[in-house]
């Protein structure tokens, strides 16, 4: 394209301003199923033997909707990127069974076969896309035993071992030199409960070793997918604690805290290197023996206390606070979002009404919710990335803010 000069003579122009559409066409369809036996006075309480089947079809597709020069744009409405129909197949059959081993003493054991067929257009090399097929067993067992305590508690341990695939974003914006595969989980729980009485808790250690997990690496492709990469070595280790207390019939207080320690044992961040062209040229590779996993924070805790002043009004007092996270995986400050903390006050007047004759609601309820009082700002997502160009390093963050002081209102009526 040629744009004339004052001199009379031509500047070939590369680039123009457009807009332009993106479409997604897709169809998800499935069936699930499940069959189960309970027996009276034996061992085994229940058998259930289920499953599901789900297929999504879909097709990505690009139209040129306006362009401010050019003497070839196609007329509107015209596809200039129309990739092959993206496939996904899951089919999953489960046989679980819950047994009484002894007085007080419950077994569970569940085992499941999972196969996840993709079928996407994805790149060969680092200039051919072509349609490929990735295909994925897994084995996925579990189980856990319970135990009676006196004074309303109950002791349990459980294992279980989960399997997950890489999303359709993985393969289609990957390198396939860099592409990722599926995790493994293998995930170890132990704790105590109550659930009866003025004071319910519930305390749960664990210990979640993986194998090839699929982490954010704290980028996006090009429509706002996020990427993952694989970490050969990662572990979550934490306690989790939930409470709530009623001292009186007009008084409940819940809260909750999760500790949890979130690292990778080996990891290597990769960053593009670019020449002056903004040709791509390589990749500049920093190892980590150990760093912290992106959007992982090692604190959150929540609070709610609820008082009710008069007969079917309600009023609460909502807090939250999640500790810093990262946005990539090097566990540097100027790439994290700042631990925050939100308070909400929400104000519910309820009413049943008693003659149910008449025909009107069995509940109307009317609320109030004021987010975020004191205004706090805070952003509770976002994204990094970086390239070097030119011998010099460049790094991109950005954060979602949240909204200040807000109000909700609600009329919920239930028949």
């Amino acid at each position: 394209m040629y744009q004339p000069t004052a001199s009379g003579t031509f500047d070939t122009l590369k680039t123009t301003d457009v807009v332009r559409r993106r479409w997604l066409r897709t169809d998800l369809f499935g069936a699930t199923y499940a069959l189960q036996k309970t027996f009276a006075h034996s061992v085994v309480q229940s058998l259930t033997l289920g499953g599901a089947a789900v297929g999504y079809r879909g097709q990505h597709f690009d139209e040129l909707q306006w362009a401010q020069r050019g003497t070839t744009i196609p007329a509107p409405g015209t596809r200039y990127d129309d990739e092959p129909e993206a496939r996904k197949t899951d089919i999953n059959n489960y046989l679980r069974g819950n047994f009484e081993l002894a007085e007080g003493l419950n077994l569970f054991a569940d085992a499941q076969y999972r196969r996840v067929a993709y079928t996407v257009f994805a790149p060969l090399d680092s200039a051919t896309k072509a349609p490929q097929t990735f295909t994925f067993d897994f084995f996925n067992p579990k189980a856990g035993l319970t135990y009676q305590l006196p004074a309303g508690l109950q002791a349990f341990a459980s294992y279980a071992q989960a399997q997950r695939e890489p999303t359709r974003s993985d393969y289609t914006d990957a390198p396939a030199a860099r592409r990722p595969t599926s995790e493994r989980l293998h995930d170890f729980e132990a704790g105590l409960r109550r659930q009866q009485g003025q004071l319910q808790f519930g305390l749960t250690g664990y210990y979640m070793r993986y194998t090839n997990q699929l982490v954010l690496n704290g980028q996006l492709d090009d429509v706002g997918n996020a990427l993952h990469v694989n970490v050969p070595n990662s572990y979550r280790a934490g306690l989790e604690v939930e409470a709530a207390f009623q001292p009186t019939s007009t008084l409940t207080l819940r809260g909750a805290v999760a500790l949890s320690r979130n690292r990778i044992l080996a990891y290597t961040d990769y960053l593009a290197k670019y020449d002056k062209s903004f040709n791509l040229v390589g990749f500049e590779n920093t190892a980590y023996a150990e760093t912290t996993i992106a959007y992982s924070p090692a604190l959150v805790a929540n609070f709610n206390p609820e008082v009710q002043p008069l007969p079917r009004l309600f009023v609460a007092l909502p807090g939250r606070y999640v500790a810093r996270q990262y946005l990539d995986n090097t566990a540097n400050e100027s790439r994290s979002l700042a631990g925050y903390f939100v308070q909400d006050a929400r104000l519910r007047y309820l009413w049943q009404p008693e003659n149910q004759a008449t025909g009107l609601p069995r509940e109307i309820e009317l609320a109030v919710q004021v987010s975020n009082v004191f205004g706090r700002l805070y952003a509770n997502n976002g994204y990094t990335y970086g390239y070097i160009s030119g011998g010099e390093t460049y790094r991109f963050t950005y954060l979602s803010p949240q909204a200040p002081a807000n109000v909700l209102a609600s009329l919920n009526v239930r028949f």
